[in-house]
């Protein structure tokens, strides 16, 4: 779903054809470092989840049941999903404009007659 909403996104802010290519390498920009992320967390989430009967499978049940205690100081923010917040609290729409306004400034400033220019020495 996010990568649809990127893209569509990331090609709205494209005013020509000649756009296009800075709408598309803006996406990239966006999605690969956010679709690694979920990568790792997936993949980690997983050999936790599957861990095979032994000491490192007690020790995380023991975790997951002193999180599950009302007392826990951590318990609200756990039944919360807090630790996920980089995940479900995500604005795509700000990182579309974020990087869409960087990609802007980089091709000005590459495209510049002064980008070459070097100031008076001090």
């Amino acid at each position: 779903m996010e990568d649809g909403g990127v893209l569509v996104k990331c090609l709205s802010y494209a005013k020509s054809v000649e756009d296009i290519p800075l709408a598309l390498a803006a996406y990239q920009r966006i999605r690969k470092p956010r679709v690694e992320n979920i990568q790792v967390a997936a993949l980690q989430a997983g050999v936790q989840k599957a861990l095979k009967d032994g000491i490192r499978q007690r020790k995380r049940d023991e975790k997951l049941a002193e999180r599950r205690d009302p007392c826990n100081p951590k318990y609200q923010a756990w039944i919360a999903g807090a630790s996920l917040d980089w995940l479900y609290s995500y604005n795509y729409v700000d990182a579309v404009s974020y990087i869409w306004i960087l990609s802007k400034v980089a091709l000005l400033i590459s495209t510049s007659p002064m980008k070459n220019f070097i100031g008076p020495s001090a």
